[in-house]
């Protein structure tokens, strides 16, 4: 890690965000919003979702296929 990671984790704990659904201004843009669109962008498709671990990204992904997202 740099000093740019170190600098994004405090950018998170202070904005009390560490979660997609805590936010304590739900009109207040958080750090994973601007992810999702960056990294959908380079990988060059229309939708990114962040998660918080690999279960996670595991249970989106399966959803995803059954509903013939992907």
């Amino acid at each position: 890690m740099d000093n740019r990671e170190v600098r994004a984790v405090a950018r998170v704990m202070r904005a009390h965000s560490p979660f997609r659904y805590y936010r304590l201004d739900p009109r207040k843009e958080m750090e994973v919003d601007q992810f999702e669109i960056e990294f959908a962008r380079f990988v060059g498709v229309k939708h990114a979702l962040g998660v918080a671990s690999g279960t996670g990204a595991l249970h989106v992904a399966l959803s995803a296929r059954k509903r013939h997202l992907v």
